[in-house]
């Protein structure tokens, strides 16, 4: 079934299989010792007996991984998931392991590749890091979905009878995480008083009090909002996923593809179902937000009025002077661009963290009832509202250190005045320049006297 034959100072192990197609071949394995020869040879005769024998390929990690995607991925993925993947194969994956042979891959190889992805990286500003500084390209989140990435492809290798066994065994990625940044309800007033564009303050209004994701906010059509009833049905979302992923994913939950506004673009603006069903809700307007929406529409049908036939009508709530939709990066960039402009003291957010901010609010307001506000921020399960639990968990645990120190010490210490004070000059900017230049002054008057 199987012999050893000794070619120089090398052993080869020779032996018969039969391809995909029945044709009969013949392969040669080479080892530097007689020992290891005899071990391999034994393992042959042992799978061709139990008819186990993988086909030797020279299949690529590239042509496998692209095959997979063909395979898999079309069946399995949504469009964003599709685009987002394909990019991380191509731009990441591929260029340090693509070219090694399937069966020749080494778990050495994988850990690699993470160290690689971590040590990349990028110039200019990522997120609020100052423009010019070299920041990692890749989060620790986007290594971890890496990892997801390449331990379905090679498990389903596994399932394809491709290799014996995948050489992902490592660990996932250590995640980093990042403290989560909230606006508390006084902070969200303040951003909303100061900012003039519209769209934004809607965007930010509907964000912080109906816990919407960015893609939500800009989906809404007029069709999901009910004045008479108070509240907006939250149904699509907006995205842009590239024209392969459209041609390539089967088109379940597809609402609208809106026509590009640059003839030569390999992406396109699409509006679809949540991918979950719990995503797909219905959350209640404050007075407020109801009357800010009819002004909107108010606006809307003036612009649609004077444009004419040059508006193009997709029922959009937000949407641009001609009708286009506002992409969420663009929303996105008109948050980063306010933040910088504005003279409010405020923690940057990326516009994602008002969700986080609102949640926290309604978490704290409902005094921890998760299933409640699980109904708001569509989770699938209350163990995802859970991750935002933390923030309301810390300022109670922090108010009721407070009220045992009042309580057990019988007021407040000298102690505690001093540190409230600190922290009150911390909080308040204008406070803390009126006390430097009252400091200042009477630093002054003492010198002239």
């Amino acid at each position: 079934m199987a012999t050893i034959k000794k070619r120089g100072s090398k052993y080869a192990v020779i032996y018969d299989y039969r391809d995909a197609q029945g044709q009969r071949h013949q392969k040669w394995e080479s080892f530097s010792n007689k020992a290891d020869a005899e071990k391999f040879k034994r393992k042959v005769e042992y799978k061709k007996s139990c008819d186990s024998l993988l086909t030797p390929c020279s299949q690529t990690v590239a042509e496998y991984l692209m095959q997979w995607v063909n395979v898999y991925g079309k069946a399995k993925w949504s469009f964003s998931m599709y685009t987002s993947s394909l990019a991380l194969i191509r731009n990441h994956i591929m260029p340090e392991i693509g070219q090694i042979p399937l069966q020749k891959l080494q778990p050495i190889h994988i850990e690699m590749l993470y160290n690689t992805l971590r040590g990349k990286k990028c110039s200019g500003p990522k997120g609020h890091a100052p423009s010019g500084t070299k920041t990692p390209c890749l989060s620790s989140t986007t290594i971890r979905h890496v990892h997801t990435l390449l331990k379905t492809a090679f498990n389903k290798a596994v399932d394809w009878r491709l290799i014996e066994e995948s050489p992902v065994v490592c660990d996932a990625p250590k995640k980093n995480k990042a403290e989560r940044r909230i606006w508390t309800p006084e902070m969200v007033r303040e951003a909303l008083d100061d900012m003039e564009h519209p769209l934004l303050h809607l965007a930010v209004h509907l964000a912080f009090i109906c816990s919407l994701r960015i893609g939500e906010t800009v989906a809404l059509t007029w069709d999901d909002i009910d004045f008479d009833q108070k509240l907006i049905r939250v149904r699509h979302t907006l995205q842009r996923v590239s024209r392969e992923a459209l041609d390539s994913v089967p088109a379940d939950g597809l609402v609208q593809v809106f026509p590009p506004r640059v003839k030569k673009t390999n992406t396109v603006l699409v509006l679809k179902t949540p991918k979950t069903a719990n995503s797909n809700r219905f959350v209640y307007l404050t007075p407020a937000l109801r009357r800010e929406l009819m002004l909107r529409k108010a606006t809307v049908a003036k612009q649609k009025a004077y444009a004419g036939e040059a508006y193009s009508d997709f029922n959009l709530v937000f949407a641009l002077e001609d009708g286009y939709p506002v992409e969420p990066k663009l929303c996105e960039k008109w948050f980063k661009l306010w933040q910088q402009r504005t003279e409010l003291h405020l923690p940057p957010l990326i516009f994602h963290e008002l969700r986080h901010s609102s949640a926290t609010y309604k978490l704290l307001e409902s005094g921890g009832d998760i299933k409640l506000v699980q109904g708001d921020m569509g989770h699938a399960s209350a163990a995802v509202s859970l991750d935002t639990y933390a923030h309301m968990q810390d300022s109670r645990r922090r108010a009721l250190t407070e009220k045992i120190s009042k309580e057990f010490y019988g007021g407040s210490s000298a102690d505690d005045r001093q540190e409230q004070l600190l922290q009150l000059l911390q909080e308040d900017p204008e406070i803390k320049k009126k006390v430097l230049a009252a400091l200042l002054a009477e630093d002054a008057q003492k010198s002239g006297c």
